[in-house]
Order: structure tokens, then sequence, then C-alpha cells
């Protein structure tokens, strides 16, 4: 007979979105997987810890930054990853009977090295319309950066960031019949540089054509 115990946790999976019978809770499962800094390196002795139904199941990933629990019984389990110069992180899993998950994580680290920084600007020229009175750039990054602008007809509330963000201008309007161009240059932490272009496209004045003291909108 079933203890009130594997009924409660059958419809909690099934709640969850499990597919499951009472026969199926009892069945093992199993978790595996690798643990990798933010640019791709396996991360290794990460210490990897799985709490679930009143047990803990500890490990440490190898060389390759892999780890696995296998024989674990069903429920709601807590997944805790821990290193030096790491973030720790807590992640939650459900539980199925016969689950096998395969989860890979990346960790962040709380110092970044010199050659695990990065400082990109994804797309490296933006256009906006003669009337758009705010611009976005998007930087991918993993440190401090800040950014100058030589235009005059951009400004910002503040040029300071810190990993990925998404910088937000403020534009004013191009009432000339000129196209214009406005340059970001992006320096970041152990002297990395980008560039980002922005381009406006001509104001109002790049539709009118002259005919003696008369101005006529093209079409």
């Amino acid at each position: 007979m079933k203890t009130l115990k594997q009924i409660i946790l059958s419809c909690i999976l099934m709640l969850s979105g499990h597919s499951c019978s009472l026969s199926d809770v009892d069945k093992p499962c199993t978790l595996a997987g690798k643990i990798s800094k933010l640019n791709g390196v396996p991360l290794e002795e990460v210490s990897v810890e799985l709490t679930l139904a009143g047990h803990v199941f500890t490990t440490i990933t190898d060389a390759q930054g892999e780890y696995q629990f296998k024989g674990f019984p069903s429920g709601l389990g807590i997944l805790s990853l821990k290193k030096d110069k790491f973030r720790p992180s807590l992640l939650t899993f459900v539980f199925a009977g016969d689950d096998a998950i395969s989860f890979d994580y990346t960790m962040r680290s709380t110092v970044i090295e010199e050659e695990e920084a990065y400082l990109q600007v994804p797309k490296a020229k933006t256009t906006i319309n003669s009337y758009d009175t705010i611009a976005f750039i998007s930087v991918a990054s993993n440190i401090y950066y800040s950014f100058t602008c030589d235009a005059d007809w951009v400004s910002y509330t503040t040029n300071q960031y810190y990993e990925n963000m998404t910088i937000a201008l403020t534009i004013a309007p191009n009432e000339t019949d000129k196209e214009r161009e406005a340059t970001l240059f992006i320096t970041g932490t152990y002297g990395l540089t980008a560039q980002a272009t922005l381009v406006q496209k001509a104001g109002p004045a790049s539709q009118l054509t002259a005919t003696g003291n008369t101005y006529i909108v093209r079409k």
C-alpha cells in the first residue's frame, strides 16, 4: 500500500507537468551535467550538493566540469553549486520516477581574470529615424565599462555600466536635410575597448525642394 507521502508526491509531480503513476514514484532518478565558466571553460572541483526528501547527496565536478547523481528518489530537489571565487547558486528541480535529467550550468566568477574578460557590441551600427527621441545600444560584457559620445545631439543619464546591458540614449530630432552619425567609444576593465555607431536619418528638410521662393514637398 502506498503511503500518504507517496500519494501527495505523485500529485505534486502531476501538477508540475510530469505524467507518472504511483508505481513510478519509487523508481530511481538521475541528474547529470557540466559546469562551466562564462567563457565556456569547464570548472573543476565545484561542490555540487543535491538535497531531496531529507537526504543530502554530494559530489564534485571532474576535470571536464562534469557531475552526476544516480539512484535517488522522486521529489522536490534543491541543487547547490559552490566554488571559491564564484557566485554560489541554488536551483530547484522536481524529479518524477525514472527521470534522467541533463543539466548544464554556467557559474559567474566574483573575480574576473583578464583572460576571461570580454567587451563586445553585437550590433556595431544602429540606424534610427529623424524623429526618434531614444535609441538603444546593446553591450555584451562581464566587466565594468564606461563610454563617451562624440555628438552633442546624444545625451544620457549615466555612462557607467556592468556586464550585459542595453544602453538607453536620449536623441534630439534631426531637423537638418543631412544624415548624421555619432560614435560611442566604450572602455572597460583591463583596457578593453569597443565602438558603436549610431546613424540618424535626415530630417523633414530633406523632403523639400526649392522652386523659386516656394518649397514643394517631394513624394
